[in-house]
């Protein structure tokens, strides 16, 4: 968990900001949850990848965001 300020504050507060608002995110998190992973995307994250992770897995999320 971050101290001050987690991911869906994070994504959140760049989504208000103009010059911030189109920023691709990716949550690279602990939380397994489907409530979470549902809660990020419907915030506008691009995608959500889960800990831990395979490194072929977030290769493949970064070409499909980043393309």
């Amino acid at each position: 968990m971050m101290p001050e300020l987690d991911g869906y504050g994070v994504l959140h507060l760049l989504r208000k900001i103009q010059q911030t608002e189109d920023i691709p995110l990716i949550f690279l998190t602990a939380k397994a949850e489907r409530s979470d992973l549902r809660k990020g995307m419907e915030m506008g994250a691009d995608d959500y990848v889960t800990k831990p992770f395979e490194e072929l897995g977030v290769d493949e999320c970064d070409r499909i965001t980043f393309a």
